[in-house]
């Protein structure tokens, strides 16, 4: 499977297995926008598909199972709306506590109804993933849902791409590179809410973020690649104040800026999950 250039096709390759030549190329998807498209079960069958933005709507799209060779039917979830080719942040994840996977993208969330019959639109919750809209430590460019706190519930981890086109291309390219855990927070007979934690300034997200339990301690880890270059940090979530407490700071390599953004080797960064252990020198 390959998803193209933004605002191009997505198409699948058939491995000719014992004959030789060229795979045979199967068109799914015309126009596949949205600079972070991705493969999840979404609608809860147990087969993944693959979601996006297509011409202004929100949605996924999977292959027929009788003839998967036809193209894939896009299944809108959204009404129309501003996103286009180049349009970042997009995610899945049970928001609602529902054990339906519902959409989430930089300006909110879009709640799964009990039945896809027909292609309802689904329910926009609207929610500004940042601590405060109108400042530039707006997050959204990669959005990774996982539970941070350990309380059984996925959050929200994003941050601001800094120089995301270079120095000179976006808004505020030199604001603080700022990261944060968006904690998710419910009420009975309440709407879930998030609420923001700043774990960083000066990292901020890339366009490659994904979380985990990568040294086996039983810690999440976050994992990042940008331009700032190369960090391991530690942290956990403090409940009384609710903040995320830094440990020791650990720069493990920062890559010179002076660069053309577009061949900066991607780099990685590390933040730990702990206040007590440290990354192994």
């Amino acid at each position: 499977m390959r998803i193209g250039f933004p605002g191009t096709d997505a198409s699948w390759f058939e491995n000719p297995k014992s004959s030789s030549g060229a795979w045979i190329k199967y068109l799914s998807v015309a126009v596949v926008d949205n600079e972070s498209a991705t493969f999840g079960d979404i609608t809860g069958d147990g087969v993944r598909e693959l979601l996006y933005t297509s011409k202004g709507y929100l949605g996924w799209a999977a292959p027929d199972k009788a003839d998967p060779n036809k193209p894939w039917i896009f299944h809108r979830i959204s009404t129309h709306g501003n996103w286009e080719r180049f349009t970042h942040g997009l995610g899945y994840g049970d928001v609602s506590g529902d054990r339906r996977f519902d959409f989430l993208e930089r300006g909110g969330w879009w709640e799964q109804p009990a039945s896809l019959t027909g292609d309802p639109v689904w329910t926009f919750h609207p929610f500004p993933f940042a601590s405060d809209p109108t400042q530039s430590d707006a997050g959204g460019a990669q959005m990774y849902a996982y539970d941070v706190d350990g309380d059984g519930h996925k959050d929200l981890v994003s941050g601001k791409r800094w120089w995301a086109h270079g120095p000179n291309m976006d808004p505020e390219p030199n604001a603080e590179a700022v990261l944060y855990a968006w904690i998710l927070k419910r009420t009975s007979r309440q709407p879930p809410k998030f609420q923001p934690i700043r774990i960083d300034n000066n990292s901020g997200s890339g366009t490659q973020l994904t979380v985990g339990d990568f040294t086996g301690d039983g810690h999440p880890d976050i994992l990042i690649g940008n331009k700032k270059g190369g960090f391991r940090k530690h942290f956990y979530i403090s409940p009384s104040p609710f903040a995320a407490v830094l440990g020791v700071d650990h720069e493990a390599q920062k890559y010179a800026v002076s660069h053309a953004w577009f061949s900066l080797p991607y780099a990685l960064m590390v933040l730990r999950g702990s206040a007590t252990s440290r990354w192994p020198d």
